[in-house]
């Protein structure tokens, strides 16, 4: 390149100011200088009439420079020119040969701009809530940052590099940090934090302008000299002098004196002057240095006394924060009844109609950027609230999120947000709809698995919307719930949306501490509509038992109990009269209980009907019984009350069945629901078709279906109220047993009566036609108080796997923050405010001045320490004793009165009685005793004194030693007092002290030989204890005069470290309820391979980071075993099967020897994994043991192989929705199995999950919803 420039350099010398003329077959060219580090332009001169056209890439070119080797390459690309002749040879163009798009091209052209390396961040004006622009913190940005390596959320977004990444994430992603948890940045500050304000209008107004500076406390001072004064100055020793007049020439006085010295002579006048000078600026200086002194002083006091302000203020607010504890739960209970207009100038959304009250409330707290928890009844209108978060998500051009418990719900509230806002989007875990939407819709273990996979979509999202809170309660997903809740970033609000619990403030609170935010809880007192409650007899009657102000009414409690014992006595009289006649029976009248029910509903539904109580829905708590009392109806009853009606319901079941293919639309479950339909009755349960029940639930919201037999999963959905709600029974089963309802579930359903703005009252029955509750059971299950939110948090392997990987928010952070560990978290701050106080207690108690040398007064008290302890478990067995032949008069005693066993408080003292008594019990005796006791008091000094005595009666506890000396004592003449006695007694027990100091003693009572303790443990207490007790008295410190002062030191000591080291536990880690779990999991994962000795994630932890749905160890195994490599993908479905499918009742498949040889090896890497599980301690519930179930292998082999669906159905005894709901959640899995293969780069197992998605998405089971558009 030097060569290059150096003959630019030369051609640049000759052609300057001057053109070069070339003839090359009549062609001119000009060369024209354009600078040194230019290039030479070169260009033809031609003709006006000569034809100019665009020379062809594939000219030959000419040389300009003889450069070799690089300067070749340069010249070819960049200098050559080429060149074409016309047949006439008319000149063309020349041009530059070069390709601006190629890369080495663009690579010169465009340039790459530094990254900043700091950023500005606004604050937000708590007051008129929007940015400051006064108040404002610069952020360092790392360049380096990524998302797989940093939590923050100023990390480069990333690269996409698939269709779902932007709201799905990756899994190689790290997390974006949870709000509430301290991330340590030191370059992070406030710039105007520690300036003052200033008061510009009075800074230009003042006369001070041009010496002080905006924001600057001193002035700058103007030393020019002035040349006008107003008087003369005078010399003063005043040490506080303007530095500005000292440095100033008097030279006013300097004339004054010359002239009155006009007549003296020169040399005279110069050295007085000279004189003069010398002494001013003499003077001068010893004023500069005077006022340097002055100032440093003042300098040192001021900065002194703001020390000194700013100690006193840190020490005042430290004792206000002690005292005051921050709120994190606030409870509204004001009721405003201000118009919604007038109270929201610009709301982000208007209804037709007024708010309530706590609607109000929530809105104006979310308009502030608050967090709300909002507790209602049901129907009283928390949808509107969720709308509000929508609508301002959309008008700030940010996200909300709508979660809630079940995939059904997503997908009708995925149809209502998009009636209402358009831009709503659904995303569940084998569909996604406008993933890109304002609004969207999903499930939480969806929001789950974009926490964790730190995808780009959570920094958009202003508003997380969790629908029924109350499913947190839930033992199996209920973790699902606290985990999302923890993981959600600090600019993340949240809208809780709840039925009515009984601790919302305390669960408030908890969200509240863990995102360090506040939360404003809101409720609502009572119901929209009222609800009355009422009992059906089997007599057809009904008898209100609570009316609509919430009494329970005895009275009719006591009716409704009278006409069922009434009814079911005439019911027997007729069924011993009928066994007399020969036609069976016997016992109670209720036996045949399925005929009585088939009746019962029969009537109930006409009587309603008479009533104009309908629609009603009938609850009940089976399946198959739902669908047994619908059907027992008959076909007498028709509900349509018009040809209307009945046409609608036949149109919109046509136009819903069209997605199915002809076999399906035939299925006998769609024929069955479909004649129930058009009579206006309907089923909803877990066992019908996804499509079979939006059909329900449509008709139903639209009035045309008029009775509707469903299960409690339909009290958990969108607003669908009745008239009416019946129970067909009150005690459910729970898994493990049969149970009355509790209060918040009965709530929970009873809460569908009633139609706000339509009905005044809404009306719950209770059907007993079989057996009759207490009214205390009654009363506590209709007006009890509502369940608590209880918290079910557990590890998962998941949960660990994902968060081993990230430092800044660990396993231990989540179970810190878990609602579990709340009401002991909620006290660190007081214990280690606690701890500091120790500490400082600590560090002021007096250090020990051995007298003797070098300290050992700590080692005297850890051995003294333990012989107390070891002589109190001694004393205490010999207490215990039988007999009481050791405890005559006059044994000595070593007493101690206080319970601390403190060394000051030791004494001696004799045995004047025993007195005891034997309790006999079942395994042994106990004795008591009671001693009457002589006990000497001792003087505090250095020598031994005695201070008289005191006699009094015990148990013995504060016997700690009995001695082997005994002395003969009168106990009349001690119990007499009298003098010569108790004189006498004192005397011989201060020689005792005397030759055995205290806290010893004379020697004890040797238990193995005189009271014959032979017990193992007991020797070897009592061996341990004569060592420890030889060793006391050959310490220095045992005769030391000061030892009770060095003990009594050492002793404080110990005990404050006692309390500093249990208060460090408590704010420890391993205080957690669920670290030792933690360990254990830890180690499983370590034996299996999934993380290393240092807790780094291995291949397989990876691996296993994928699986979501279910149990992620077993399948992991399986694919790093090859197990499915060997297998066809309809039998990789047919296995999978086995870890989603729950029900027990299933019939026994027929599998192919490869699904049985499939089977068993799946058994033995499940059993394999369990007893690891085991062996290192954790505990294996039953359930886990059983969480292999096979009672769909045949049906999802059958199903993946393309056998249609109404034959397989007729493979097993499941109901045709739990088949196609397992068979989902089964597609679910396969993309989570495909995922893993991706990541171990297997790609014959990628190819067969591949296909084995693609065999099961098919016909009915992955037909589109009903909701979803």
């Amino acid at each position: 390149m030097d060569q290059f420039f150096s003959e630019l350099e030369q051609l640049e010398q000759k052609t300057t100011n001057k053109k070069k003329e070339i003839k090359n077959d009549e062609i001119k060219w000009e060369i024209k200088s354009i600078g040194l580090n230019s290039q030479a332009e070169i260009s033809p001169q031609v003709n006006s009439n000569d034809s100019i056209d665009v020379i062809p890439s594939s000219t030959s070119s000419f040389p300009i420079f003889q450069l070799p080797d690089i300067m070749d390459s340069i010249r070819k690309d960049y200098l050559d020119f080429k060149m074409t002749f016309t047949s006439s040879h008319e000149q063309l163009l020349w041009c530059r040969d070069i390709d601006f798009s190629s890369d080495s091209m663009r690579s010169l052209i465009e340039v790459q701009l530094s990254k900043p390396n700091k950023t500005i961040e606004l604050d937000v004006d708590q007051n008129q809530h929007q940015l400051s622009m006064q108040s404002f913190k610069e952020i360092p940005i790392d360049t380096e940052l990524t998302s797989t390596n940093s939590t923050s959320l100023s990390r480069p977004w990333n690269e996409i590099s698939g269709p779902d990444q932007f709201h799905r994430g990756n899994a190689q992603n790290f997390p974006f940090l949870p709000a509430g948890v301290e991330q340590e940045d030191h370059h992070l500050f406030k710039i105007n934090q520690s300036k003052q304000k200033i008061d510009w209008q009075s800074f230009w107004q003042s006369k001070n302008l041009l010496t002080s500076v905006p924001g600057l406390n001193n002035e700058i001072k103007d030393f020019t000299i002035q040349k006008q004064q107003d008087k003369k100055p005078e010399t003063s020793t005043d040490t506080t002098l303007n530095l500005e007049s000292l440095l100033k020439l008097d030279v006013e006085e300097e004339e004054e004196e010359e002239e009155e010295e006009v007549e003296e002579e020169e040399e005279e006048e110069e050295e007085t002057q000279d004189a003069k000078e010398v002494e001013q600026n003499k003077e001068i200086l010893e004023n500069i240095k005077e006022q340097e002194v002055i100032d440093e002083i003042i300098n040192e006091t001021a900065s002194l006394k703001i020390v000194e302000d700013v100690s006193v203020v840190t020490s005042k607010l430290d004792s206000l924060s002690a005292v005051e504890e921050k709120k994190w739960a606030h409870l509204e209970t004001k009721e405003i009844t201000t118009p919604f207009l007038e109270l929201i100038a610009n709301p982000a959304i208007e209804y037709p109609f007024e708010l309530d009250s706590f609607q109000k409330q929530a809105i104006v707290h979310m308009e502030r950027g608050e967090s709300v928890f909002i507790s209602a009844h049901t129907s009283a209108g928390k949808t509107v609230i969720a709308e509000y978060a929508i609508a301002m998500s959309a008008k700030n051009m940010t996200r909300a999120i709508y979660t809630s418990p079940i995939k059904a719900l997503s997908n009708q509230k995925f149809r209502d947000f998009k009636n209402t806002f358009g831009d709503v989007g659904l995303i569940t875990g084998d569909v996604s709809v406008s993933p890109a939407s304002s609004c969207l819709v999903l499930t939480t273990e969806i929001l789950r698995s974009m926490l964790y996979k730190g995808a780009d979509l959570i920094r958009d999202i202003e508003w997380v919307i969790f629908d029924e809170v109350h499913y947190l309660n839930d033992l199996e997903r209920g973790v699902v719930w606290e985990e999302v809740i923890i993981m959600l970033p600090a600019h993340v609000k949240i809208v809780l949306l709840s039925a009515t619990v009984s601790n919302p403030l305390e669960f408030a609170d908890w969200i509240g501490r863990t995102k360090k935010m506040p939360i404003y809880v809101i409720g609502t007192n009572k119901r929209p509509v009222p609800l009355e409650h009422y009992i059906h007899t089997p007599s057809n009657d009904l008898f209100k038992i609570v009316d609509s102000n919430r009494n329970f009414l005895m009275t009719g409690f006591n009716q409704a109990s009278a006409s069922f014992y009434k009814q079911d006595q005439q019911s027997n009289n007729n069924n011993r009269s009928g066994n007399r006649q020969g036609q069976g029976g016997g016992g109670s009248g209720f036996n045949n209980f399925g005929n009585v029910a088939k009746q019962g509903w029969g009537k109930l539904i006409n009587l309603l009907k008479e009533k104009q109580q309908l629609p009603v829905i009938v609850f009940s708590f089976s399946k198959n019984k739902c669908q047994e009392y619908a059907y027992g109806l008959g076909n007498n009853i028709n509900l349509t009350t018009s040809h209307g009606e009945r046409s609608q319901i036949k149109v919109f079941i046509e136009e819903s069945l069209a997605r199915l293919k002809g076999d399906d639309r035939e299925l006998p479950q769609i024929l069955q629901i479909r004649e129930l339909l058009e009579r206006g009755i309907g089923v909803h349960h877990g066992g019908l078709l996804p499509i079979v029940k939006e059909l329900v639930e449509i008709l139903f919201s639209k009035s045309l279906v008029k009775v509707l037999f469903a299960t409690e999963t339909f009290a958990m959905g969108v607003n669908m109220p009745a008239k009416t709600v019946v129970y067909s029974n009150t005690r459910k089963h729970d898994g493990s047993g049969f149970r009355d309802l509790l209060p918040g579930e009965y709530t929970q359903m009873s809460g569908r009566a009633g139609r706000r703005g339509l009905d005044k009252v809404g009306t719950v029955i209770l059907t007993y036609w079989k057996d009759f509750p207490d009214s205390g059971t009654l009363e506590s299950m209709i007006l009890g108080v509502p369940s608590k939110l209880n918290s079910q948090f557990r590890l998962t392997y998941n949960m660990i796997l994902n968060l081993l990987r990230v430092q800044d928010f660990k396993v231990e952070d989540m179970i810190k923050r878990s609602f579990s560990e709340f009401s002991t978290q909620k006290d660190l701050p007081s214990i280690q405010q606690n701890i500091d106080k120790l500490k400082q207690n600590y560090t002021k108690q007096s250090e020990i001045q051995c007298i003797l040398g070098e300290p050992d007064i700590e080692n005297y008290f850890n051995i003294f320490y333990e012989a107390k302890n070891l002589n109190q478990e001694i004393q205490k067995t010999i207490l215990s004793l039988p007999s009481s032949n050791h405890f005559s008069p006059g044994r000595v005693l070593i007493l101690s009165n206080d319970s601390d066993m403190k060394y000051q408080s030791y004494t001696i003292g004799v045995v004047i009685h025993c007195d005891s008594t034997i309790v006999k019990q079942y395994t042994n005796n106990k004795v008591t005793r009671t001693f009457t006791i002589f006990s000497l008091k001792l003087k505090n000094d250095i020598e031994i004194q005695s201070d008289g005595h005191i006699i009094y009666t015990s148990d013995g506890s504060e016997i700690k030693k009995f001695c082997d000396e005994k002395i003969k004592i009168d106990t009349k003449l001690i119990e007499s007092n009298d003098n010569i006695a108790i004189n006498s007694l004192e005397q011989q027990l201060l020689r005792l002290i005397q030759q055995y100091p205290l806290p010893l003693g004379p020697p004890a009572l040797d238990p193995i030989d005189k009271l014959k303790l032979k017990d193992i443990n007991f020797v070897q207490k009592y061996n341990r204890l004569q060592k420890i007790e030889k060793l006391i008295p050959e310490s220095k410190c045992h005769t030391c005069p000061k030892l009770k002062e060095h003990y009594e030191i050492t002793e404080k000591k110990y005990e404050i470290q006692k309390e500093i080291v249990e208060a460090q536990h408590k704010v420890s880690n391993e205080n957690l309820q669920l670290m030792p779990n933690f360990q254990i999991r830890l180690d499983i994962l370590r034996e299996l391979g999934y993380i290393d000795q240092g807790n780094n994630v291995l291949l397989k932890g990876r691996v296993s980071r994928e699986i979501n749905t279910c149990e992620e160890l077993i399948i992991s195994e399986l694919i790093f075993e090859n197990a499915f490599l060997s297998l066809e993908p309809s039998e990789i479905v047919a296995v999978l099967s086995t870890f989603i499918f729950q029900e027990k009742d299933a019939t026994e498949p027929s599998l192919t020897p490869r699904l049985i040889e499939a089977k068993n090896n799946l058994i033995k890497t499940a059993q394999r994994v369990f007893q690891l599980e085991d062996k290192l301690g954790l505990e294996v519930s039953e359930d886990k043991l059983n969480i292999l179930n096979f009672g769909l292998m045949e049906v999802c082999y059958e199903w993946a192989r393309g056998m249609p669906f109404n034959d397989i159905c007729q493979l097993t005894n499941v109901l045709e929705g739990s088949i196609v709901r397992a068979i989902t959640r089964i597609g679910e899995t396969c993309q989570e199995v495909r995922n893993c293969s991706r990541i171990i780069g297997d790609t014959k197992l990628f190819q067969k999950m591949e296909e084995a998605i693609r065999l099961i998405k098919r016909d009915i089971v992955f037909a589109s919803s009903l909701y979803v558009i």
